[in-house]
């Protein structure tokens, strides 16, 4: 069976857009087409989208995010925040941490930063200390408010 070019070359470039953390919707995708029939074009990419895929043998490869680049999360917080404990302390806490989560899935879900704030939560809370030292520098410092005010959302 014959496909158009152009049909082919519109699904290659849909599935080249939503690759790489740009999620773009079919429908934003097909405005932005100079073809006046954006229903047609959108049913047509999407059927012609799972052919492509197994005729290129698509290969779905989750790139791991190494610790070093969690540790580098966690400095670049430490020397970006001005806060009321120290990192020093927190450090074997840490370790333990990312022992704990190198057994698991969990950096193939997160990203580095969210890891990071994780980290930190934790080792306050191994620490006995309250998380609303990490909350106020976090409002502090991101939202320009004081620990002793409250945020108000709208």
């Amino acid at each position: 069976m014959e496909y158009s070019p152009k049909n082919v070359m519109m699904s290659c470039f849909y599935l080249g857009a939503k690759i790489d953390e740009f999620n773009v919707s079919i429908d934003e995708f097909v405005i932005n087409l100079k073809s006046d029939i954006t229903k047609s074009n959108s049913e047509t990419i999407s059927s012609f989208e799972p052919q492509i895929i197994l005729k290129l043998w698509y290969q779905l490869t989750i790139h791991l995010p190494n610790i070093s680049s969690i540790r580098r999360t966690l400095n670049r917080n430490e020397k970006k925040f001005i806060v009321k404990f120290r990192f020093g302390e927190m450090r074997s806490h840490a370790k333990d941490f990312f022992k704990k989560v190198l057994f698991g899935d969990v950096i193939l879900f997160y990203p580095p930063a969210q890891i990071a704030l994780t980290v930190l939560k934790y080792a306050l809370h191994m620490l006995d200390k309250t998380n609303d030292l990490l909350k106020d520098q976090l409002l502090n410092k991101m939202l320009g408010i004081n620990g002793s005010r409250k945020a108000t959302m709208f």
